[in-house]
C-alpha cells in the first residue's frame, strides 16, 4: 500500500507529493531534493501496519493540494521511479509502486528471497551489533580476559579460548558472522580459494610464503588494516538502512547502467556516501600491496619482484618495496589490470574521477540534475574533463569496493594465521 505526504519546500513553497511505499521494513530514511529550488529535503518513514508514519526534519508536511508541482516515490526497499513534474493533482498515480514493478520485474520468488535476506541482515544488526562492536574494541585494545569472556558463548569444541590462536580464530568467526550475512556465497568463495592457494604455496612454495607473511606483519600492515576495516564496517552497520535499495540492485534483470536511467535511490544522500565512499576507496586502494605481494609470489615464486612493464614516471619499478613507497593511489590502482589472479578481486571496482574530486573537494551538488540525482565531479586540470555520476551509480560502485574490502579481509585473516605458527602457536583444534 502506499500513503501519500505533500511536502512544501521551506525555501521556494513548491509542493512534492511523496508516495510512501509501506514494505516490510519498520522504518527507513527518506531522502530528496526540491525540484525548483534543489535544496535537500529530509525524514524519516516508519511503519506500523496499515499505518504510515512520516517525519519531516527538513520540509513541512501539509495537507493535501489540487496544484502539487512535483511526484516522488520512496521505497525503503526498492529502486523508485525518478523524481517528475506534474501538473495536477490526478497526475499523481501515474506509475507502478516501486513493489509491484520490481514484482513485474523479477518475480514473486526473488521478491522472498530478498526479502529474508534483508529481514536476516536486520535481525543479525538487532541482536550482534553490540557484541559485534564490543568483541573489537576488546581485540584491539588487547584486553585478551575480557574478550574471552564475550567470546566464551561460542561452542568450546570449535571455539575453544586456550591460546592467542584460538582467540585469532574465534575474534575472526564473529567477524566473519557479519560478512556472511550479507553476503553469504561469496564470503564462502573467497574462503575457499584463499584457503587452497595457502595450502598450495605450503606444498610448494612454503620458504616464499613465510617471507610474504613475515614482511606484512613485522610492517604492522595486518593489524592495521584489521582495525580499519573494523571501523569501516561499523559505519556500514550503522548506516545500513539507506543502503538497503543498493542491495536489491542485483535482483533486478538489468545491469547498473540501464538501472541508473530508470530509477533513483531515495534513503541515502551524496553527503552521506562521500565519506563512506572516500573511506572505502583509500582502504582499498592501500590493501592492494597485499594482492600485489600474492600475485607476484604465484607467478615470480618472490613476494617481492613486481612483474615486467611496470612505470612510475618513467622509472621501472621492480620491488614491491618500490611499490609501496610511491605514494600515487592513482598509479597503485593502475597496476592492477586483471592480468594477474588476484587482481580479480578488485579489478573494475575504482572510480578515479570521483575519489579525486572528493578528495580534492572538487565536486558540485546543488547545480546537480536532481530529477536524475547527478552529481557533477570536476577535473583539477581541465573542464573538458569533467564528468557526472548519478548517485544510484556512486552508491552501487562503493557497495562493490566494499565487498572487495571483505573479501581482503579474508585473505589477511589467513595470511595473520600463520603468524601464531611461526611463534610457536598452533590451534587447540583441526580445522
Amino acid at each position: 500500500m502506499f500513503q501519500r505526504y505533500y511536502i512544501k519546500c521551506p525555501v521556494c513553497n513548491k509542493i512534492t507529493v511523496l508516495r510512501i511505499q509501506a514494505g516490510f521494513l519498520p522504518k527507513h530514511p527518506v531522502r530528496f531534493n526540491c525540484g525548483n529550488c534543489k535544496i535537500s529535503l529530509y525524514g524519516e518513514a516508519f511503519f506500523d501496519a496499515p499505518r504510515v508514519t512520516l517525519n519531516m526534519y527538513r520540509g513541512e508536511i501539509i495537507p493535501e493540494n489540487n496544484v502539487p508541482d512535483y511526484l516522488l516515490a520512496v521505497s525503503g526497499e526498492f529502486l523508485c521511479s525518478k523524481l517528475k513534474q506534474i501538473n495536477k493533482n490526478e497526475d499523481v498515480c501515474t506509475y507502478l509502486s516501486p513493489f509491484m514493478d520490481f514484482i513485474s520485474t523479477s518475480g514473486q520468488e526473488v521478491f522472498t528471497y530478498f526479502k529474508n535476506y534483508i529481514l536476516n541482515c536486520i535481525d543479525y544488526i538487532e541482536k550482534m551489533q553490540n557484541n559485534y562492536i564490543i568483541c573489537n574494541q576488546l581485540y584491539f585494545l588487547k584486553q585478551i580476559e575480557l574478550l574471552k569472556e564475550k567470546l566464551s558463548y561460542l561452542p568450546s569444541d570449535l571455539y575453544p579460548l586456550n591460546n592467542e590462536f584460538d582467540i585469532y580464530r574465534a575474534y575472526h568467526f564473529v567477524n566473519r558472522q557479519f560478512y556472511e550475512t550479507i553476503n553469504k556465497h561469496e564470503a564462502n568463495a573467497i574462503a575457499r580459494f584463499i584457503f587452497g592457494e595457502i595450502e598450495n604455496f605450503e606444498n610448494n612454495n612454503i620458504s616464499g610464503l613465510l617471507k610474504l607473511v613475515m614482511y606484512f606483519e613485522d610492517k604492522n600492515l595486518l593489524d592495521k588494516w584489521e582495525y580499519n576495516i573494523f571501523q569501516l564496517n561499523n559505519q556500514f552497520i550503522e548506516s545500513f538502512y539507506k543502503f538497503i535499495p543498493i542491495l536489491a540492485c542485483k535482483y533486478y534483470q538489468s545491469n547498473i547502467e540501464d538501472l541508473e536511467k530508470i530509477y533513483s535511490i531515495n534513503t541515502i544522500s551524496f553527503e552521506e556516501v562521500e565519506p563512506l565512499y572516500f573511506k572505502c576507496y583509500e582502504l582499498l586502494s592501500d590493501t592492494l600491496a597485499l594482492l600485489m605481494a600474492f600475485n607476484n609470489l604465484k607467478y615470480r615464486n618472490d613476494f617481492t619482484i613486481m612483474k615486467d612493464g611496470i612505470k612510475f614516471r618513467k622509472k621501472a619499478i621492480t620491488t614491491l618495496d618500490e611499490y609501496i613507497a610511491i605514494e600515487s593511489k592513482g598509479f597503485k590502482i593502475d597496476c592492477i589490470d586483471g592480468t594477474e589472479m588476484y587482481d580479480n578481486i578488485v579489478f573494475g571496482t575504482f572510480d578515479r574521477a570521483i575519489r579525486n574530486s572528493i578528495g580534492h573537494f572538487n565536486y558540485e551538488i546543488l547545480t546537480q540534475d536532481v530529477f536524475n540525482q547527478t552529481i557533477l565531479f570536476k577535473d583539477l586540470k581541465d573542464d573538458s574533463k569533467n564528468e557526472s555520476r548519478s548517485l544510484l551509480k556512486i552508491c552501487f560502485d562503493m557497495w562493490k569496493m566494499y565487498i572487495a574490502i571483505q573479501n581482503i579481509s579474508e585473505i589477511i585473516y589467513q595470511t595473520k594465521k600463520i603468524t601464531f605458527v611461526l611463534k610457536g602457536i598452533r590451534p587447540s583444534v583441526k580445522f
